[in-house]
């Protein structure tokens, strides 16, 4: 392998928890960090079980997951629609998630960024430490995608060349990294990549065996020097 391409959110992000905290608090959830990151996956299997952007399963897993009594389901669904359409709602930066980027850097791979966003997540990246193109304090990287920039989105094959465009490389000697079945899989496989699912708590409803699954970027490292 030459080359990573990485998701942003799920991968480096996450939804804010002083966002998601107060509607899940209200409904009688736990508002730990831990817990709520931990939501977050569950969410996201949830709508990879519908096969696209269902939000509202999004939200009623994330409550679930986040110890919401199943009697206050709705009023936390609820409560979080407000939460889900704040400008800065993927501004929670992972732990770890910056020194698995290095160790991946450190591999010696060339890297880019593929994300469904709104334009935003070059600067987003940027002033948080996590990457840039060229030097800058974050991890370097070849490209950062973005797919309000270049008109279409994952799983459309298109977004991926533009990446592997970037960088040189075709796409059997490239892998990508997201937390998406339906769009980071689906979409890499069509494009001829080599897909790993970040799945850290095994949330995946697919079938085994349907995909490959890695729980951390330190194992995404850990496979490309083997």
């Amino acid at each position: 392998m030459r080359a990573v391409l990485l998701d942003v959110g799920g991968v480096f992000f996450v939804p804010n928890h002083q966002l998601l905290a107060p509607p899940i608090e209200a409904a009688g959830g736990s508002t730990a960090e831990a817990v709520l990151d931990r939501a977050h996956y569950a969410g996201m299997a949830a709508m990879d079980a519908t096969g696209g952007l269902d939000w509202e399963r999004y939200k009623a897993a994330l409550a679930g997951a986040a110890g919401v009594p199943p009697a206050h389901i709705a009023d936390a669904v609820e409560g979080l629609n407000g939460a889900l359409g704040a400008a800065n709602l993927w501004s929670r930066l992972l732990p770890g998630a910056v020194e698995g980027l290095r160790a991946i850097a450190a591999t010696g791979v060339d890297i880019a960024i593929v994300s469904n966003s709104d334009g935003t997540v070059e600067e987003l990246l940027a002033t948080s430490g996590v990457c840039q193109i060229g030097d800058g304090q974050g991890v370097r990287v070849t490209a950062v995608v973005d797919s309000h920039v270049v008109g279409f989105e994952k799983p459309d094959t298109r977004i991926f060349q533009v990446a592997l465009d970037a960088l040189g490389v075709s796409p059997d000697r490239a892998v990508h990294v997201g937390d998406t079945a339906f769009a980071d899989i689906d979409g890499a496989r069509a494009a001829g990549l080599r897909p790993l699912h970040l799945d850290p708590y095994g949330d995946c409803p697919r079938p085994t065996g349907d995909h490959e699954h890695v729980r951390s970027l330190l194992e995404v490292a850990a496979l490309l020097t083997r």
